[in-house]
């Protein structure tokens, strides 16, 4: 690898702006390639679009046991599902903004502890629409060639 001289560049990183010292020329395009391909929760997992999923089917029955098992069954045996998966990914879709979740009322079968209950706001379905489309568009171009029945 050359060395270049260092330069000092200014960047706009989910819009705060930083100023970076000592960076080197032959450096620079893997950095702002990395900023703007892997910016964090752009795109969908396919355990957030089945997770996502499991939400619209379900609707106002939408809490952890519930959605576990939608997503079992949208799995088909495809892959394991674990309670703590779920949990974890609607945590992070939270965190996202692609979900929302509250707790209910106190119930005596669950002794006495609170459901929470998750919906897929606005921006979830998007993101969703979006990874759905790409999933066709795939789908579609394998067909074309005969690589899918």
């Amino acid at each position: 690898m050359f060395a270049s001289p260092p330069h000092t560049v200014e960047l706009s990183i989910h819009g705060a702006q930083t100023t970076i010292s000592e960076v080197h020329l032959d450096t620079l395009p893997d950095l702002i390639h990395n900023v703007k391909q892997m910016a964090k929760g752009e795109y969908l997992g396919d355990f957030e679009q089945l997770i996502l999923t499991a939400l619209m089917l379900l609707g106002e029955n939408a809490y952890g046991m519930t959605i576990h098992e939608r997503v079992e069954q949208l799995a088909a045996g495809l892959r394991v599902v674990s309670l703590g998966a779920v949990y974890t990914t609607l945590d992070r879709l939270e965190q996202k903004g692609y979900v929302r979740s509250w707790f209910g009322g106190a119930t005596e079968e669950r002794g006495g502890r609170s459901k929470r209950f998750f919906k897929i706001t606005g921006s979830g379905e998007l993101a969703l629409k979006n990874a759905l489309r790409v999933a066709d568009n795939m789908v579609s171009g394998l067909r074309e060639i005969g690589g899918m029945a």
